[in-house]
C-alpha cells in the first residue's frame, strides 16, 4: 500500500485509518464486517522498525481489523554502487537484500477462506494495484459466482489485468487520503497516546 506515500510530501497520509478508507469505497447497500491488513515486518532499518511498530500498535485500536505479519528472508547481491564495480563484482563484495515473504499468500488464503466459509458475505474489497491477486478473484468467482468484488488501486499502482477481474474498481485520490486519517495521538489499547511519527507529517 505505501508505494508513491513513502515520498515526501506524501508521507503525511501514511498515518491511515484503514477503517476510514475502505468504509469510503465501500458499496452502499453493504456492512462492513471486518478489514484484514497483511503486511511483513521491517529488516534492516531499526528507525523504520520503529516507526511501523508505532503505526501497527495505532490500527490495533480500530475495531473492525486485524493484522497478519509476513517474514522476509535476506539475500545477497553484487554491491553495484561500490566505486570500482568491475573488482568489486569479482571480489564478491555483497551488500543485503530483503526479500518479502508469504505477506501476498497469507492475504489470498485468508480471503479466500472467507469467502468459503462466511456464507453471509457478499462483497470482497482488495486494495492493490498487484496483478498477481489475479488467481485469487478468480478463484472466488469459480467458488462464489455471485460475490460481488471492487478493487481499489493505491496512489501510482494500477493493473488493467487485475481491473477486468472485479465487477469494478476505483483509484484513491489524495483527497481520500487526507479524509482517512487517524487522530494524534491514538489512544492505544493500553490508555497511553500513541503519536503519529515525525516524518510522516512532513
Amino acid at each position: 500500500m505505501p508505494g508513491v506515500l513513502t515520498e515526501s510530501p506524501f508521507r503525511q497520509f501514511l498515518w491511515l485509518d484503514l477503517d476510514k478508507l475502505v468504509r469510503h469505497f465501500l458499496p452502499e447497500e453493504f456492512t462492513l464486517a471486518r478489514i484484514r491488513y497483511f503486511t511483513s515486518p521491517e529488516r534492516g532499518d531499526p528507525v523504520k522498525a520503529d516507526r511501523q511498530a508505532v503505526y501497527l500498535r495505532a490500527i490495533e485500536t480500530i475495531p473492525s481489523l486485524s493484522y497478519g505479519l509476513g517474514r522476509f528472508t535476506m539475500r545477497s547481491l553484487p554491491n553495484y554502487s561500490a566505486p570500482i564495480r568491475f573488482v568489486r563484482w569479482f571480489l564478491g563484495d555483497l551488500r543485503p537484500k530483503y526479500t518479502e515473504k508469504e505477506t501476498d499468500v497469507a492475504l489470498a488464503v485468508q480471503a479466500f477462506r472467507d469467502v468459503v466459509y462466511e456464507k453471509e458475505l457478499e462483497s470482497v474489497v482488495l486494495i492493490s494495484g498487484d496483478s498477481d491477486f489475479a488467481p485469487l478473484l478468480k478463484a472466488i468467482k469459480a467458488e462464489r459466482p455471485k460475490i460481488f468484488i471492487r478493487v481499489i488501486f493505491p496512489p501510482g499502482r494500477k493493473s488493467d489485468y487485475l481491473g477486468d477481474l472485479a465487477d469494478d474498481s476505483h483509484k484513491i485520490g489524495y483527497k481520500v487520503l487526507s479524509a482517512s486519517q487517524l487522530p494524534d495521538p491514538v489512544i492505544g489499547l493500553d490508555g497511553s497516546p500513541i503519536y503519529k511519527p515525525s516524518l510522516w507529517t512532513i
